[in-house]
């Protein structure tokens, strides 16, 4: 939002370059818009170990429950995850904060099972 105004605020997420584009070509071509609106890259230094929200999906009933996993990366979380529920689960959400999982945000690491092997949708980085 437009830095020089006493209401400026920073839009909470966790976006790419492209959905950033996406959403401020959108805001500036409403014509109802007064507000400068910005989009700068953000560095987050994440600690060596974090807890990631995820979310899981398991394959037989389709319920869908959080867990809050300590690992490394992402991708080790989705590991440890996968290492302690195995084929119970088809689908995975890991998100950086449970707060973007809460606000229904996009996660930085989708993954779906398809068989035997996971593809992954990374959407952040």
């Amino acid at each position: 939002m437009d830095p020089l105004t006493d209401d400026a605020r920073p839009l909470i997420g966790t976006c790419s370059l492209t959905a950033a584009q996406r959403i401020a070509a959108v805001y500036n071509r409403r014509e109802d818009c007064h507000r400068i609106l910005e989009y700068r890259p953000v560095d987050v230094e994440v600690p060596k170990h974090h807890v990631y929200a995820c979310r899981v999906r398991f394959a037989g009933s389709g319920k869908t429950v959080p867990r809050h996993i300590l690992a490394p990366d992402a991708y080790a979380a989705f590991r440890q995850l996968v290492g302690r529920f195995g084929a119970a689960i088809d689908c995975v959400g890991v998100w950086l904060f449970p707060e973007e999982m809460e606000a229904d945000e996009p996660p930085i690491l989708h993954l779906d099972r398809h068989g035997r092997t996971w593809s992954a949708r990374r959407i952040a980085s």
